[in-house]
Formats: C-alpha cells, structure tokens, sequence
C-alpha cells in the first residue's frame, strides 16, 4: 500500500447564508490557496480532480458542474464527481493513487443551501407517499421525536433506537447475575457512574442496576444522588467561557435549521 499525504488544504468561512455568491465563487479562493500552498500553478499540475457536494440540498440538478469553473478546466483535465461530501471523494482519489492512475490529487467539497426554506427543504427527503404530502417541517418534526421521548407509555421503540440492549462487565466491581430483568439501556449511564463512585442527578433516566454489581463495592462506594453536575464536582457549569460556548452550539443549530 502506498502512503499518501495530505500537502496542503483550505477552507471557506461556514456561514448561514453566502448570499448571491454562487458556486465559482465558493470554491475559487479555497481551490487557488490549496494549490499556492502546495507550491502549484494552476488545476493542470494536478494529475487527478474529485469533488463532493449534495445537488439535493443546494435545489439543483447537477449543480456540481458549474463548481468545475472554478478550476479554469482548461484544457480538460481528468476530474470526477461523487454525490455526497468531499470525504467520499478524498476515498476516490486514495484509490487513484493506490491504483497507479495518479500521483497527485486535488480534492474539495462544498455545499450551498437551496434558496428555499431549509426547514422544509429537508422535509422532502421523507417518504415521498404518505409523509412528504404533509409538508411537516423539521422542526415540527424534532417536536414529535421529542414529544413521543417524553410519554410516560412511550412503545419500546423510539425512532430507529430499541430501548432494549446487552451489557457486557466485567472486573470486581460486577457480579455474575447473568439475565437483570427489566433494565434497558437508559440504565448504563447511571450505573456506570455508581460504579466509578461518581454523582447520580435524580433527574437522569433510568436506574442503577444494583443487583449487578458486588455488594461490597457498593459499600465502599456508596451512592451519592444530587439535583444537578453544577456544583456536583467542585464547580460552576455556568462559566463565562461556557455560556459562550453554549451560544456557540445554538448559532450552529440555527445556522442548520433545526432551531429557530
């Protein structure tokens, strides 16, 4: 197997809406500073181009096409497309390389949402005969999961996840108890922590599962239950550094549709 190495890369600002700006100008200035880093001219000195974009979310067929532009494709060179991201691309180009076809590549992956409203854009990839024709917007749809989450005579299925599972311990702290009858999954985070000796909040779901631990650990660490982690491990959660952090995440939320 060949090695190969990664000699240069860059990356555009990720923004909430890049405006007019449409593929050429996208992917112009993040191609031609890869290429200067990598002490290259021009797309020519590339033995090999792939790229990777998502023409559902950007609204248009083959809008991939219009990104090769941004290249200055000529003359033609040896360039391939994949409809996903730039990582099912950066896998093509290995492959080129490991095959011998090339010894050098140029990879880049960009995405621009549709002009529509992303909410129910993404809606539309729900089955096309029965939920689709609703028109249910994502959030309303997080809304729902949250919601059936939330009912105490909720099925044991919720989404694509079974609340049903195996856990495999071992070590002193566990004892061979072999089947527990009525755990679920929601019940390893808190016995995990009361075998590591750590706080439980009252709040978390689930249960500890003492019958499958050893008595004798449990008594050298006892289970200590808590309201919340605030002041739980010696500090505040609500730093000033964690606050903006939070804001952060949300903008990011914001920036993908699923808040408001």
């Amino acid at each position: 197997m060949r090695d190969v190495a990664v000699v240069s890369w860059a990356q555009s600002p990720i923004v909430r809406d890049a405006g007019a700006q449409n593929e050429v100008e996208l992917i112009m200035p993040v191609v031609s500073k890869a290429l200067a880093d990598a002490g290259l001219n021009s797309v020519q000195d590339v033995d090999f181009t792939c790229s990777g974009s998502c023409d559902y979310l950007q609204g248009a067929s083959f809008a991939f096409v219009a990104g090769v532009d941004a290249l200055g494709a000529v003359p033609p060179i040896k360039e391939s497309h994949v409809e996903m991201d730039a990582a099912w691309a950066l896998y093509e180009a290995w492959l080129k390389i490991q095959m011998g076809h090339a010894e050098s590549a140029l990879i880049y992956g960009f995405a621009k949402s549709s002009p529509g409203e992303l909410p129910n854009v993404l809606s539309l990839q729900l089955d096309p005969y029965y939920q689709a024709p609703l028109w249910p917007d994502s959030i309303s749809l997080a809304g729902l999961q949250a919601r059936i989450m939330l009912d105490p005579n909720m099925p044991e299925l919720t989404g694509t996840h079974d609340r049903r599972g195996v856990i495999i311990a071992a070590g002193p702290a566990f004892r061979s108890v072999g089947y527990v009858e009525g755990a679920t999954i929601l019940d390893v985070a808190p016995t995990s922590l009361a075998v590591l000796g750590l706080p439980v909040t009252g709040t978390m779901d689930g249960r500890i599962l003492s019958e499958f631990i050893e008595p004798a650990h449990l008594e050298h660490y006892p289970t200590h239950i808590v309201e919340g982690y605030g002041t739980a491990l010696g500090r505040s959660v609500e730093t000033e550094e964690g606050s903006s952090m939070d804001e952060s995440i949300k903008d990011q939320l914001r920036s993908l549709g699923y808040i408001q």
